[in-house]
C-alpha cells in the first residue's frame, strides 16, 4: 500500500495561546508540501488565529473546521472524515513536533505496508516531574508483529499507549472505528493504541524523540485515575 500523503489533525478546545506554535511546528517539518495535509479542528473562532490560518492556507494544504462537541474523539472523528491522507497523525494544540518527525513517519509507513501504528518517544515540556505523567518505562526498539499477544508484556513496558501527539495510524484502520472514536473523550490515546492491537498489522515503537509534550496546561491525570483505570482494564480484557 503506497503512502502518498500524511494528514496531521490538530485539535483544540477553548485554548488559544499555543495553537499557532503547534501549526508552525508542522509547517517547519522537512516533509514536502505535496505530501502534507493539515486539518485544524477547534471549537472557536478567533480573528487573529483564523487570519493567520487563512494566510498560511495559501501556501500549504490546510483545512480549518469548527467542531463544538467537547469530546476529543469527536474532533478527531471530524478530522479523519475530512482527511485524504493514507496515514493520519495527531497534534494536540499545546504540543510540538520536532522537524524530522513527519518525514520519518512517511518513510516508515512507505517502507512496509504491514505497519499500521507508529509511536515515537517524547520530551516533557512544563513544570511537572516526568514520573507524575508517565511510568518509569522507556521505549525499546520494537516492531510488534501480527501475533501481538506473544509480546504483550514487552509492548506494555513502553509508553506506546500514551500521548496522542506521538501517534500515527493508517487511515484505513481509523476509518473502520469512527463510530467508537467519535463517542470518547477520556484516554483517546489509550483507545487508539488498543484499536491498533486488535487489527492485523505491525506496531512500530520508536525510542527516538520527535515530539515535545507540554504538561503544564493539560488536565491532571490523577484527577481521572478512578475513571481511567477501569477503562484501561476493560480494554485490556477485550484485547485478551
Amino acid at each position: 500500500m503506497d503512502v502518498n500523503k500524511i494528514s496531521v489533525i490538530i485539535t483544540a478546545h477553548n485554548r488559544k495561546k499555543y495553537i499557532l506554535e503547534a501549526l508552525s511546528s508542522v509547517i517547519n517539518n522537512n516533509l514536502s508540501k505535496d505530501k502534507l495535509e493539515i486539518i485544524i479542528v477547534k471549537n472557536y473562532k478567533d480573528s487573529v488565529i483564523d487570519s493567520e490560518i487563512e494566510r498560511l492556507s495559501k501556501q500549504y494544504n490546510i483545512i480549518s473546521i469548527i467542531e463544538n462537541d467537547f469530546r476529543l474523539g469527536a474532533k478527531i472523528s471530524k478530522g479523519v472524515k475530512s482527511s485524504s491522507g493514507d496515514v493520519i497523525t495527531f497534534l494536540e494544540d499545546d504540543d510540538i513536533y520536532l522537524p524530522a518527525r513527519l518525514s520519518n513517519i512517511f518513510q516508515i509507513f512507505e517502507k512496509d505496508s504491514n505497519i499500521i501504528f507508529y509511536h515515537n518517544m517524547f520530551e516533557i515540556v512544563g513544570d511537572k516531574k516526568i514520573n507524575e505523567i508517565v511510568s518509569d518505562y522507556r521505549h525499546n526498539i520494537i516492531l510488534a508483529c501480527n501475533d501481538k499477544r506473544k509480546i504483550w508484556k514487552q509492548i506494555a513496558k513502553t509508553e506506546a499507549k500514551f500521548n496522542l501527539s506521538s501517534m500515527a495510524i493508517r487511515a484505513s484502520v481509523l476509518r473502520s472505528w469512527m463510530d467508537l472514536i467519535s463517542r470518547i473523550n477520556l484516554a483517546v490515546d489509550n483507545t487508539l493504541f488498543y484499536i491498533s492491537l486488535t487489527e492485523k498489522g505491525y506496531l512500530v515503537i520508536d525510542p527516538r524523540i520527535f515530539t515535545k509534550f507540554r504538561v503544564s496546561d493539560k488536565k491532571d491525570c490523577t484527577k481521572n485515575e478512578k475513571e481511567l483505570y477501569p477503562f484501561v482494564q476493560s480494554m485490556t480484557k477485550k484485547f485478551y
